[in-house]
């Protein structure tokens, strides 16, 4: 329930690297179902409150979704919004139980924005999704480094040299470090193995570690906090790693590095939040 009111606190932006599902605000209204936010957004980003009450509700087969008021809801495409597991679609209610009085701010609904996603567009990018990620790899944070001698250059190998150590065992490659500033080149084999453990994913998985390889700029960091290597505020650490330290050095923006620390710290702590809630049966 933490993670849960992390998730929904008031004043968080839209997440940065995840792909809303095509169609509009997270389950915009269509047939037969109550669908989401009616009308244009504002400047704001928020659009009028059109129901009183949002419920978690019985979906048969075991299954279960949200209503609002008395109306299902749906994703963008008009796709049943259901989950084997009660706990997901309770935090989805949540989020739009949540919301204002007299407002509906998408931008707070995390988990709507990535379940919709991955039932409405993963199963039709998803090999697109897996050639993006890989083709970053090179630029991983936890293989391309800063340059030697460097006192950030310290920083990042007592803190990385750990999950490189973890990743190599775990998809049983050998990872190259460097401080190019062209990338670091990995053999094909190692992009071959990582390939084969994200085809393996489901539509959820595959999505909560494109939102995560994309927020900790690195598929490593992202496998290892979906795989339990390290925990929510140890990645959030490792994310940040280079940014904290020019903080550090030069002092902190108002307005600039806050938003950022909030803005990361939704978007990597989402997706887990929905694979934990996924993985409870």
């Amino acid at each position: 329930m933490l993670l849960l009111r992390l998730l929904l606190g008031r004043g968080q932006r839209a997440l940065g690297p995840v792909r809303r599902a095509a169609g509009g605000p997270p389950g915009q209204a269509g047939p037969g179902g109550a669908g989401g936010p009616r009308g244009l957004a504002d400047a704001g980003g928020t659009v009028p409150r059109f129901y009183k009450r949002s419920t978690v509700r019985a979906a048969g087969d075991g299954e279960w979704g949200v209503q609002l008021d008395q109306h299902p809801l749906k994703t963008p495409a008009q796709k049943p919004l259901v989950f084997p597991q009660r706990a997901l679609a309770a935090a989805i209610a949540a989020e739009w139980e949540w919301q204002e009085a007299n407002n509906i701010r998408p931008y707070t609904m995390p988990l709507m924005q990535l379940c919709s996603t991955a039932i409405d567009r993963m199963p039709l990018v998803r090999q697109q999704t897996i050639d993006n990620m890989l083709e970053y790899l090179e630029t991983d944070q936890v293989l391309c480094r800063e340059p030697a001698g460097t006192e950030i250059a310290g920083i990042q190998e007592e803190n990385f040299a750990d999950i490189v150590a973890w990743a190599e065992a775990e998809f049983d490659v050998e990872l190259n470090v460097s401080d190019s500033l062209l990338g670091t080149p990995q053999a094909e084999a190692t992009a071959e193995k990582l390939r084969e453990a994200m085809v393996k994913l489901d539509d959820f998985g595959l999505v909560a570690i494109d939102q995560l390889a994309g927020s900790c700029r690195s598929i490593l960091l992202g496998f290892a906090a979906m795989r339990g290597k390290i925990d929510i505020d140890r990645v959030l650490e490792l994310a940040r790693l280079e940014e904290e330290f020019q903080i550090k050095e030069w002092g902190m923006v108002e307005g600039g590095h806050d938003i950022s620390r909030a803005e990361v710290r939704v978007a990597i702590a989402s997706p887990l939040v929905m694979l934990q809630l996924l993985a409870l049966g």
